[in-house]
């Protein structure tokens, strides 16, 4: 058997308790069809690049499995038929499997809050003054 990735976007204006059981349900319909599940990897609440169904959010999901390159076709067709999956891909997977991660405390407030994080922005780390700022005397050592 082969490793896949799937990867899928779900809408972003269902609640959490749905959210999990439409996951459960694509990894239960992986392993009832022959295949184990290897990882997860829940990205969250993103911007799209451009409108899906009206849709400019979605919440990313990457799960990587082995399964049965035979019955891909009927997978997807099962994700076609979800009308809450937005988007979804499958391809072959390459390299070691990928690491689920614990979001950040910023992610984790920004779902709490619904709202989407801001990507690229992360607060770099050590001195965070503007360049050429004066130092203090103490940073001195006078």
């Amino acid at each position: 058997m082969k490793s896949y990735e799937l990867v899928y976007i779900l809408r972003p204006d269902l609640e959490v308790e749905q959210l999990e059981s439409i996951i459960d349900r694509i990894k239960q319909r992986i392993v009832e069809q022959g295949g184990s599940i290897e990882a997860e990897d829940r990205w969250g609440m993103r911007r799209l690049a451009y409108p899906i169904r009206k849709f400019r959010e979605g919440y990313y999901v990457v799960t990587r499995f082995t399964f049965n390159g035979a019955q891909i076709s009927e997978l997807k067709r099962f994700l076609e038929l979800n009308e809450n999956l937005l988007r979804s891909m499958i391809v072959v997977a390459e390299g070691p499997p990928l690491k689920g991660k614990e979001p950040s405390e910023r992610e984790k407030y920004s779902e709490e809050k619904g709202e989407t994080p801001a990507l690229g922005l992360e607060e770099p780390e050590g001195d965070t003054g503007p360049a050429g700022a004066e130092k203090s005397d103490e940073e001195k050592g006078s």
